[in-house]
């Protein structure tokens, strides 16, 4: 993956040589016999995700996804075909099968549909999010982690999450047709568990699994939130009134 965000079609050439005329070449080839129309589809996909825990990095992976699709239409009959090699010996196959499903008697038409507008950018950003810094990632995900710490001393545990997308898409059809598209995508996800007269979610759920054999049925489960929010108040109300003797034991 470069830093900058790509455009879908240069994208597919540079990495997969996937050029506009190997892929009208291609989308050409499927449409031998009496198929009637045929379009191609390619995405490539790379997930991240860090996740930070008491202060150290527990989790950190990365994973990359990619594969294409070809339909091929004669009549009401489709056929459809999918690798995951990105290839154009792949995608010679692909169209292949799909032809070989949609081929049968009938007249060919092919009717070019060009877009009236211009591209336009739905996500501005320059910089791919899988492709930042690691150690920028890590950085902001300790600097999270102490802002929620120093917030409230009762904070004993949290957890911050950082994922990543960005998804690559092209669409060709067999008129000539082409639309791409790229979706860089960032979540940030903090989780904070605070503790207060030894009071937390910790010890709620240990009440609730006191005496637990076998995974709770459904009626069980209802059974379990109700406690659950019942136990919530009850701490709630323990938590005033020991903040409350407390105060009287400081006068």
């Amino acid at each position: 993956m470069t830093n900058k965000i790509a455009r879908p079609e240069s994208f597919f050439a540079d990495r997969f040589g996937l050029t506009s005329s190997r892929l009208e070449r291609l989308l050409g080839s499927a449409l031998r016999g009496r198929v009637e129309d045929a379009d191609l589809y390619l995405e490539y996909r790379v997930n991240e995700e860090l996740v930070l825990e008491e202060g150290g990095v527990k989790k950190a992976s990365r994973h990359v996804s990619q594969g294409a699709g070809v339909r091929a239409q004669s009549g009401e009959r489709t056929g459809y075909a999918h690798t995951d090699a990105l290839t154009l010996t792949n995608l010679e196959e692909a169209a292949r099968q799909a032809r070989a499903i949609a081929d049968q008697s009938g007249e060919s038409a092919i009717v070019a549909v060009r877009s009236g507008s211009r591209p336009h950018d739905l996500y501005p950003v320059t910089l791919s999010p899988v492709a930042a810094d690691l150690s920028a990632k890590v950085d902001l995900l300790r600097q999270i982690d102490t802002a929620a710490r120093a917030a409230d001393p009762r904070v004993q545990q949290v957890i911050a999450s950082l994922s990543s997308e960005e998804q690559i898409t092209l669409i060709a059809q067999a008129s000539g047709w082409t639309v791409g598209d790229v979706r860089p995508l960032t979540r940030l996800s903090i989780t904070v568990i605070a503790e207060e007269h030894g009071i937390s979610p910790h010890a709620i759920y240990g009440w609730l699994s006191r005496g637990a054999i076998a995974p709770p049925t459904f009626g069980e489960l209802a059974k379990l939130r109700r406690e659950n929010q019942m136990l919530t108040e009850l701490i709630g109300k323990i938590t005033i009134e020991l903040s409350a003797e407390k105060k009287k034991g400081a006068r």
